[in-house]
Parts: C-alpha cells; structure tokens; sequence
C-alpha cells in the first residue's frame, strides 16, 4: 500500500512523543504527562472557553518495520478516526467539559487549510509535550507555557461562531500508542490546554480502547489547580 507523505510525517514526528511516553512506563524516571495549560489563563484572567469545534481527528495506525520504519494502515486508520467521530461529542457533553460544536463541512479552499494546521498541531503538539520533560526544551517553558499554532484557523472560528477547537492526533505503531488532544483558541492559535495518553490496542477491541483513552483525558479537565503546583505556584 502507498503511504501519504503526510501520514509519513505525522507517524515520524508522534514516534517521537510514543517513545518519550513508553520510555516513562519502562524504566520508572518520572515524566510529566500533563495536562499543560497556556501561561494566560494564569496570568492574565483568560478563561477556557465553553463552546469548541470539534475538528476531525487525524488517526494514523501503522506497523513498525526495520530500522524505525513505519507503514500505515488505512483501513485501520479510517475504522479508529470514524469510531471516534461517532462517539466524542456524546463523551465530552456527558463530561461537562464544554458544549461540543459539531464542524461544518469545508469546501475545496478550506480542506487544505486546516489538514496543513493539523500537521501543524502534531509538530507543536510535540514540542509542548517535551516542557517539564527536560531534554532540548528549556526548563522554564512549563511555567511560561506559551506555544501557538497562528491565527490560521480564524477565520473558521468566525464562520462557526466559536472561539476555540478541540484538535486530535491519534498514533498507533504496532500496537502501541499514544492520543494527543488540544483546546486551541482559534482566533491567535494559542494552545491553551494539551493532554496526551498511552494506548494500547488490542486486536479484538480496538476501537473501544481508545474510546477508553480518549475518554479519560478529560477525567480531571482542565486541571488548573493541578497545573499551577507542576509551575511552583501554591
């Protein structure tokens, strides 16, 4: 099967966040797995925002081959990202987290816009996961959590009549994985709050595994409170 270029991109750059999350089961160091939350809504009295779009999520399930090699599955992508379309609105409303605003269908000019901010979300998404991590990242970004993705995407925030988008990145290499979920404020790009969880897929109920995932992400959204003791405030 012919893999996308893109789906190629997105499996190299999430390998990355896979192996920063598998190494941190495995050999016992801590890790901070988040929630990280943007460094306004401590210090300037922003608030999330109770309306979001719900984007379509961008799934990619592969297998792992030599030499860090990774090919996509398209069925299996296509099977996971339906299952989780079907199903988020309902867990999030259920959750109270914030009222779900179903996306609009985009025409041909729009389509390529926001799969170009979605990769754009997996490579920022990436980076931001690495604050608290240690690594190249510089130790204050957990307390000056400030990463972006542009104002790219206003423009649809306008059109929808809501001021932030829920963004997902699903990555599945052999099995393994992780979800990424991130609230971004459409009108500056700000990723406000981010949150990430290991999957591992069973092959007799894989979708009802990230369902399980995906739900638990929001367990104890937003975790201000939570995020405010990992930046040394009381």
């Amino acid at each position: 099967m012919e893999v996308g270029s893109e789906n190629m991109e997105r499996l190299r750059l999430l390998a990355g966040v896979l192996v920063l999350f598998v190494a941190s089961c495995v050999s016992g160091k801590h890790y901070y797995n988040g929630p990280w939350l943007h460094r306004s809504l401590f210090e300037s009295g922003r608030t999330l925002p109770a309306r979001v779009l719900l984007l379509p999520p961008h799934v990619v399930a592969g297998t792992s081959g030599e030499h860090f090699s990774c090919t996509a599955d398209a069925e299996v992508s296509r099977r996971l990202a339906d299952e989780l379309v079907r199903h988020m609105g309902e867990l999030l409303a259920a959750r109270g987290c914030f009222e779900p605003v179903a996306a609009p269908a985009l025409d041909d000019e729009q389509r390529p816009n926001l799969a170009a901010h979605s990769q754009l979300f997996a490579i920022v998404a990436r980076a931001a996961q690495r604050a608290g991590n240690g690594g190249t990242t510089p130790s204050f970004k957990l307390r000056e959590f400030d990463y972006t993705l542009g104002p790219g995407l206003a423009e649809l925030g306008r059109r929808c009549g809501v001021e932030a988008a829920l963004m997902i990145e699903v990555v599945v290499i052999g099995g393994l994985g992780t979800v990424v979920a991130g609230v971004v404020d459409l009108s500056s790009g700000d990723l406000l709050w981010l949150q990430r969880g290991g999957l591992y897929l069973r092959k007799e109920e894989p979708e009802r595994k990230l369902l399980t995932t995906f739900e638990g992400l929001w367990q104890d959204y937003p975790g201000l409170k939570a995020f405010a003791r990992v930046r040394g405030e009381s």
